[in-house]
């Protein structure tokens, strides 16, 4: 494996007889993620834009440890979130369950059409819902 300009490439073989190799862009580093944080007294709003997955998840992770900090609420808006993998509902429910533990917690405040469908495929939107829903 060899990195260029960032992206890393990876070598493999066309054809077990050609010995000329081929080039694979891994899309692992060039992964489309962004989110913002609205600040509070009491809650924050998240904002996430892009893939969730192995590769953005951590920082996830951070941000809703941010957000979430002295006991804040996150409002949790993946309105603009195209993809989930499972690297990025366990981050969601890590946070989750940690940031209730500490006095605060995270609500679901908008998912696209893709989130959704993941989070109720996994049974993980019932984990953001209000106690009394």
């Amino acid at each position: 494996m060899r990195v260029v300009g960032g992206v890393k490439l990876h070598q493999r073989r066309r054809h077990a007889v050609d010995p000329t190799p081929a080039v694979v862009v891994s899309l692992i580093s060039a992964t489309p993620f962004y989110a913002s944080t609205t600040m509070g007294h009491r809650a924050a709003t998240v904002r996430v834009a892009g893939e969730l997955d192995m590769t953005t998840a951590p920082e996830l992770d951070q941000v809703l440890d941010r957000a979430g900090a002295g006991g804040r609420t996150v409002l949790l808006d993946l309105d603009e979130t195209t993809f989930v993998d499972s690297a990025g509902i366990r981050v969601l429910l890590a946070s989750a369950q940690r940031l209730t533990d500490q006095g605060g917690g995270v609500r679901l405040i908008a998912a696209s059409p893709a989130a959704d469908r993941i989070l109720r495929l996994t049974g993980v939107l019932e984990a953001f819902k209000e106690p009394d829903q």
